[in-house]
């Protein structure tokens, strides 16, 4: 039995709670977004499983759907493309004239909170909260034209790294797209993985009714890679679920983008010709991937954001690296000393991996 629809069943009965619910959750990613809804009724709790949801983009060759939506918008003369399309014309924006801050708008998040103004832009287009607020609106109309039920509850996820400038700005972006949120409709990304985990492989595995324990989460996505630990108290008969953050990564710019821009800079020197012998052989680029030795600057608590001079010199750009080497951090870092650090959930890599320290890329890659 999953005691995790069990305690979900018990607080609908707390809060006389008889009929489905329809809540959407969207996660306005760095790199990509995409939106995920859930229909839950107490009497089918089992059965009430988060999907996805396709959301179609239009591009100048036509409609494209798909359940990710690249967070890029694009101005062309008195069109706005957004997602796929933009995400096309990005890639060719040399050749039709179109110039990032004024024309095209890519990881916006990462400005969240700043207070920086793209001044080429023009009126609704001059800061990363209207840009996020072009997004969501986007997605929430996208929503709406598939099923135009009520929703019972709309929340919207922001890395747990996120100040308070970053989250008000969030915020302000959800307000532009017409949504009103309050301050518990912002979920920080890695209890969304933990809540996302439970429905999906139940939690009798972490813990049972009446346990404490300390979990380390990871979302690791293409702008940020989140780490968290923080405490569960797993509910007994009649008692709610307990989550308490211990700790959070300071530094949210650690992502699948930034690892990308290391091994360009590490590549840039190379000939000509080799870049041509790695482009023209897939395999061959992803030994020398795999294998070459790599500086990857890695941060520490201890130095600034920026600064880190820290390096690894053997430490590939795999994820089962990366995420073995957090792994490895947190628990040496003294925050989980005597408890039990378990995985709730870790994007592109298996709990296997982690807690083998991932220095193996996964069998089929």
């Amino acid at each position: 039995m999953n005691f995790f629809f069990e305690y979900l069943k018990q607080a609908a009965q707390t809060q006389s709670i008889n009929g489905p619910l329809r809540a959407l959750g969207i996660d306005l990613g760095t790199t990509n977004s995409t939106a995920a809804e859930i229909v839950w009724s107490p009497d089918q709790a089992e059965r009430s499983q988060p999907r996805c949801l396709p959301i179609d983009q239009l591009t100048e060759e036509g409609r494209y759907t798909h359940v990710l939506l690249p967070t890029i918008v694009a101005r062309i003369k008195d069109r706005v493309l957004i997602g796929e399309g933009a995400k096309r014309l990005r890639a060719r924006s040399s050749e039709r004239g179109l110039e990032r801050g004024r024309d095209l708008f890519w990881e916006c998040k990462n400005d969240m909170g700043l207070q920086r103004t793209y001044h080429r832009g023009t009126s609704g287009f001059r800061s990363a909260r209207e840009i996020g607020g072009h997004v969501l609106r986007f997605m929430m109309d996208s929503v709406r034209a598939e099923d135009d039920r009520p929703l019972d509850r709309v929340v919207v996820t922001v890395p747990a790294s996120f100040q308070a400038a970053q989250r008000h700005d969030t915020m302000e972006a959800a307000r532009l797209a017409g949504l009103e949120l309050v301050g518990g409709d912002l979920v920080d990304e890695p209890v969304a993985a933990f809540l996302d985990y439970g429905f999906t492989h139940g939690l009798d595995e972490l813990g049972m009714p009446g346990d404490r324990r300390n979990l380390l989460v990871f979302d690791f996505g293409g702008g940020t890679c989140d780490v968290a630990v923080f405490r569960v108290e797993f509910p007994r008969q009649g008692e709610r679920l307990q989550i308490t953050s211990l700790a959070v990564s300071r530094y949210h710019r650690l992502g699948g983008g930034d690892i990308e821009y290391g091994w360009r800079r590490r590549t840039r020197g190379r000939s000509s010709l080799g870049q041509r012998r790695l482009s023209r052989s897939p395999a061959r680029a992803q030994r020398v991937f795999q294998t070459k030795p790599t500086a990857v600057r890695c941060v520490q608590r201890s130095e600034p954001y920026g600064r880190s001079r820290t390096t690894h010199p053997r430490m590939d750009f795999s994820s089962a690296s990366v995420c073995g080497w957090l792994t490895r951090s947190a628990q040496s870092s003294g925050s989980a000393t005597g408890q039990s650090v378990r995985i709730a959930r870790a994007a592109f890599s298996s709990p296997g991996e982690l807690a083998s320290g991932g220095r193996e890329p996964p069998e089929g890659t």
